[in-house]
């Protein structure tokens, strides 16, 4: 298919132009004050990953009762999952202590100074299928983040879920998260965000990248008309993660940190 193949390509040229965005290619972060900016702005994006991941997971493997086989219990999708489910929400972090990478991130920002107030209040917020974050007291930028992560998801299909995970997530932030430890790796109060980061870039880029293939392979089931769907939502992820970092890095001009 043509169109596909076009539609392929210009992902690509999408994904290299993100990894080489301005705030994650500079030394902007070297700034404590800019880095606690980004943090503030990016932990709606870490919260995010976690919804992505466990719509993937109940969509593969519910965790209603009775339990009943379903497809992905025969052809090895719900051991990636679980896999995946298992590093993320509850990584072993130092000597027998395990804990979420969102968690992780929380304390990383805690260390730093950085506040926290408006993501423990997204979290205990109750939601809805109407749900528009932009309503939310959060940050504009990380809320049309959000917003277009969660109207994909609303979608509920599989393919589209698992595009929106493989491209828009695991198998780009290891390049971008590499890019922002070589800014900050001499930065003060920054022991545990730097943990996060080499987490993140060790088990994606080894592990968790390779199998979110897998896992798209077998949602698109070689169909091209999914195919082209997961691109299209691929493409969407990849610009909307783009306006993030150039929201963060406007607000961090404006304030002339």
């Amino acid at each position: 298919m043509e169109d596909l193949e076009l539609k392929k390509n210009l992902l690509q040229l999408k994904i290299d132009k993100l990894k080489k965005h301005p705030l994650l290619n500079s030394n902007i972060l070297k700034k404590p004050n800019a880095l606690i900016i980004l943090m503030e702005h990016h932990v709606f994006a870490v919260w995010d990953f976690m919804s992505i991941l466990k719509a993937l997971q109940n969509i593969v493997c519910p965790s209603g009762f009775p339990w009943k086989p379903n497809k992905f219990t025969t052809n090895g999708v719900t051991r990636l999952i679980n896999e995946i489910v298992l590093a993320e929400e509850s990584d072993l972090i130092g000597d027998d202590k395990y804990l979420s990478h969102f968690d992780l991130y929380i304390q990383a920002m805690e260390e730093i100074g950085a506040n926290t107030n408006y993501i423990k209040i997204l979290i205990k917020t109750n939601f809805n299928d109407n749900l528009d974050f932009r309503n939310l007291n959060i940050p504009n930028g990380s809320a049309d983040f959000l917003t277009t992560t969660f109207n994909l998801l609303a979608l509920k299909k599989f393919h589209i879920t698992a595009s929106l995970f493989t491209y828009g997530r695991e198998t780009t932030l290891p390049t971008m998260f590499l890019s922002l430890m070589n800014q900050i790796k001499e930065t003060t109060k920054t022991e545990k965000l730097q943990l996060y980061l080499e987490r993140h870039i060790d088990i994606d880029s080894n592990r968790h990248g390779p199998l979110s293939i897998q896992l798209l392979d077998q949602a698109i089931d070689n169909d091209p008309q999914k195919h082209m769907e997961a691109v299209d939502a691929a493409i969407i992820a990849i610009d909307s993660r783009f306006m993030l970092w150039s929201s963060i890095l406007n607000k961090i001009k404006s304030l002339k940190i």
